[in-house]
């Protein structure tokens, strides 16, 4: 019996401590408010109002074109495939297979040297031009001097894929 008055007990006091704690919820306010009392001077004088002018700051959303900066190898991207539009050019022309009163197979003519001082010039509507100093050596098995002429080019690209490329040969 003992036991049981116990158990009772324990009950008891769990039901109280329940019932307490939702009464405290339901009576009790969760705002608190703070009043605060503030004393206002009153002024006496009279008010002026003055035109002050004023800097205004505005912020306005504003585009930027960011331009990507990109490394390029100069000889791949333009000393090469002029180089390659001068040997058409070369195989072209019966006049520069020519070298000492001789006449050269195109097959038999090298690129022997291309000379330092090359350089790209790009125009504003991306037409563009190379101009670089080649040295061409001529090969015969016949001959046992070999012959060599050197020459300065100018090949320009123009914008239109339609155009033909121009190669100047001095």
């Amino acid at each position: 019996m003992e036991k049981q008055n116990t158990l009772a007990l324990i009950a008891l006091a769990v039901c109280a401590l329940l019932l307490g704690g939702i009464v405290t919820y339901v009576a009790l306010p969760r705002e608190v408010e703070v009043e605060v009392v503030k004393q206002v001077p009153v002024l006496t004088e009279k008010v002026v109002f003055v035109d002050k002018p004023v800097e205004v700051i505005k912020e306005v959303e504003v585009e930027v074109e960011v331009e990507k900066i990109v490394a390029l190898d100069i000889e791949e991207t333009y000393l090469k495939p002029a180089i390659k539009e001068f040997m058409n050019e070369v195989e072209d022309e019966d006049d520069l297979l020519e070298c000492d009163s001789e006449e050269y197979d195109f097959d038999d003519i090298i690129v022997k040297k291309i000379y330092d001082g090359y350089s790209v010039t790009i125009e504003d509507d991306e037409e563009y031009s190379v101009a670089f100093e080649v040295k061409l050596k001529y090969l015969d098995t016949d001959v046992e001097e070999k012959c060599s002429r050197t020459f300065d080019v100018v090949v320009s690209y123009p914008t239109d894929d339609d155009d033909d490329v121009e190669v100047d040969i001095d």
